[in-house]
């Protein structure tokens, strides 16, 4: 057993099973760096610790029940452990015992999934109140996907299904071109298919995640079943290569989530940067921190002073937007500053991003980083922000 499994930072996961299943699966679980604990009988949909289901010995009416609860709350992630393929789209899925080295990525991946959706949500409801009249993001007539991995009849059988989703796929041949595509394509996704174990596809998503201007590009591998999957924690989703069906479903919510990254309603959006307006930061701003507290994520803002010869630049928004991921979002808090607030992210990452920006954009001056705390409210917080000069300071020593 790994020291990592002994930790007690380990995160918890309640598990649906019985012995002798139950002990052999908590011992993998330890292994894999979880601490595992059996469920209770009642189970209850509202925790936010993960639930895994073992289907050897759970009767299939009973698992029905418990997804359902779980994915009307839409909170607790959920585990299959069963060897058959199954329709639960929201739940994570293992075909095999081998598989559960890789739940703590896979967890973390589900983790930021559920931070996208959220995020997406809060911000159709804060539209919603500042600009009744405007209508809920619709879906682009044709979204633009790029496909990374060999070039066989699967993929001219995946482009021609996906078509008639209204999704354009066009394949990148070499790292380079990849960059590219997504460039000139204004590419909502990658599909990384590493189905046919190709080391060198494995490799482009390392390579691809690490280029700070790809963030907001959701990264989806296709893989086959019972396949080891290198780079499993750099993708946002992980689909088997032969369902299409799932693979346009993602796809299509990716890009829901993006249409509420960009701001089009004049009322929320700062016509001379693009982003979104003080007045929508300050209200979105309140129910994040209420999300914070529900969910007991870190929520840390960027404060961004400009250079007075770039201020109000339209070119000003569009270099930051290239760096945030979906969840970011950036608004024009005055005729010199820029606030960006990073959901579920804590002070370490954030200040992280904030040196990444400096180094990228030359129109920042100053920068500033604040991670919220319990007795902070939206005024507080962003008051207590363009006040902050220690990561300046920092910067400067």
């Amino acid at each position: 057993m790994s020291i990592q499994a002994l930790h007690f930072a380990a995160p918890t996961i309640e598990v649906v099973s019985q012995s002798p299943r139950l002990e052999m699966l908590q011992s993998r679980l330890k292994q894999a760096g979880l601490r595992p604990i059996k469920a209770p009988n009642d189970i209850d949909p509202n925790l936010a610790s993960p639930l895994l289901i073992d289907a050897a010995v759970v009767s299939a009416q009973d698992q029905q029940i418990i997804l359902s609860a779980c994915e009307r709350q839409a909170v607790r992630p959920i585990i299959l452990l069963d060897g058959a393929t199954s329709d639960h789209g929201t739940a994570i899925q293992l075909r095999t015992l081998d598989q559960l080295s890789t739940l703590p990525a896979r967890l973390d991946l589900r983790q930021r999934q559920l931070g996208q959706d959220q995020e997406a949500k809060l911000r159709r409801e804060t539209i919603a109140r500042l600009s009744p009249a405007a209508s809920a993001p619709a879906l682009p007539i044709n979204t633009n996907v790029v496909y990374f991995g060999p070039y066989t009849p699967r993929f001219n059988i995946l482009r021609s299904q996906l078509s008639n989703q209204g999704i354009t796929l066009k394949a990148a041949l070499t790292a380079h071109s990849l960059r590219d595509a997504c460039d000139t394509n204004n590419a909502t996704a990658v599909l990384f298919d590493i189905s046919d174990e190709d080391a060198s596809v494995a490799d482009a998503l390392k390579r691809f995640t690490e280029h700070p201007t790809k963030a907001n590009v959701a990264k989806i591998i296709l893989t086959a079943p019972d396949q080891v999957m290198p780079n499993i924690g750099l993708a946002d989703h992980i689909i088997d290569a032969d369902d299409t069906h799932r693979t346009a479903q993602v796809i299509h919510q990716v890009a829901a989530c993006q249409s509420t990254a960009t701001p089009s309603d004049p009322s929320i959006s700062d016509n001379a940067t693009g982003l979104f307006t003080r007045n929508f930061l300050e209200a979105h701003l309140s129910a994040q921190l209420k999300a914070a507290d529900q969910t007991g994520q870190p929520l840390t803002l960027i404060g961004i002073e400009l250079s007075d010869h770039l201020r109000g630049k339209k070119s000003t928004g569009d270099i930051l937007r290239k760096h945030l991921r979906m969840t970011d979002l950036a608004a024009r808090y005055s005729a010199r500053h820029i606030v960006i607030s990073l959901p579920a992210t804590a002070y370490g990452g954030a200040v992280q991003m904030a040196r990444r920006l400096q180094t990228e954009c030359e129109m920042i001056s100053e920068i500033s980083v604040l991670e919220r705390r319990q007795f902070h409210t939206a005024q507080s917080l962003l008051s207590g922000l363009l006040a902050n000069s220690d990561f300046a300071a920092s910067k400067r020593a």
